[in-house]
């Protein structure tokens, strides 16, 4: 399943692409209707590729349809083998590459994917009008994984070649087949280790033997809390994440630098990162101290140029 992608698509490489394929834009849209995000989960708004007259526009639509029900999620993503889609709302997601996790302990690892020899990708979808001031949404069609994701996950996202995006968003030519297809060769990249990759874990960011440390260019700094539960962990995170880009957007400006730089603060704190630490066996903090300089020194001091301890090799 794809809960997480990234939007880097760039507006020159989107108009190059649509005018390669005879696809028309219209006129009064810019690189605003194209924004740009590290990362696009689930309940944010990413923009979406859409049938409009002639041609296609770009607009902007919450990932995963609303639940179905009080205890339900939201439908993030949707299985297309055995389905007809002619009389669905077809629509298109520009994305500049898709994240699949793995590991069962958090943080998991994050695996990012690229379309080999291309700028972008386009993930086939579904979208449905939203429920009274709320915006459009959408879910991107999964099918078995291709030889490149199939090690990671046992299902993946339907990437359609540029040559049949017409065919699947024209609802004038439905092409039940075409969510068949997917594009080209996919390129794994490790995007971020996770806790039960121990090896690679170590060799980014070694962490203290009793895991409430990284390290960092020497330096420990404090991992977030075990104990919140992963739905709570991944809102602040997505929170902290938000204040962040926050920060980077707020530059020359006083009052909404210091604005943002207390959303983060408050996320760090709430995760665990910083304020009072999450632990009750009366150990001091020794957030942002040097390793050397710290009851760590030892643990430190054995470890190799890769991050691993000596011995383990």
């Amino acid at each position: 399943m794809c809960n997480d992608y990234e939007q880097h698509v760039k507006w020159r490489e989107y108009c190059e692409m649509m005018q390669a394929l005879a696809l028309g834009t219209p006129t009064d849209q810019t690189e605003r209707d194209l924004p740009q995000a590290d990362d696009i989960r689930i309940n944010d708004l990413g923009p979406v590729m859409r049938a409009a007259g002639n041609g296609i526009e770009l607009t902007p639509m919450r990932f995963g349809f609303p639940p179905s029900s009080p205890k339900g999620g939201p439908v993030f993503n949707f299985r297309s083998e055995g389905r007809r889609f002619d009389k669905s709302h077809r629509c298109l997601i520009p994305a500049s590459a898709f994240f699949e996790f793995t590991g069962a302990k958090y943080p998991k690892a994050k695996h990012r994917f690229t379309l080999d020899g291309a700028p972008f990708m386009a993930i086939a979808s579904l979208w449905r009008e939203g429920d009274g001031n709320q915006p459009a949404a959408f879910t991107m069609l999964t099918t078995n994984p291709g030889p490149d994701v199939a090690p990671y996950h046992n299902r993946q996202v339907v990437v359609l070649r540029p040559q049949d995006w017409s065919a699947w968003i024209d609802l004038s030519r439905p092409r039940v087949g075409v969510v068949a297809t997917v594009a080209g060769r996919l390129i794994e990249r490790r995007d971020r280790a996770g806790r039960d990759d121990v090896t690679g874990r170590l060799q980014l960011h070694p962490r203290t033997p009793d895991d409430r440390y990284f390290v960092v260019r020497g330096r420990l700094w404090r991992c977030s809390n075990p104990g919140l539960d992963e739905e709570e962990r991944e809102r602040l995170v997505r929170a902290l994440m938000a204040a962040r880009r926050a920060v980077r957007d707020a530059a020359g400006e006083p009052d909404a630098t210091a604005a943002a730089g207390a959303a983060v603060d408050a996320a760090k704190v709430a995760l665990g990162e910083r304020g009072p630490v999450w632990w009750d066996d009366g150990a001091p903090d020794y957030n942002r101290r040097m390793a050397r300089t710290t009851p760590y020194a030892v643990w430190f001091a054995a470890l190799d140029a890769t991050g691993l301890p000596k011995d383990s090799h």
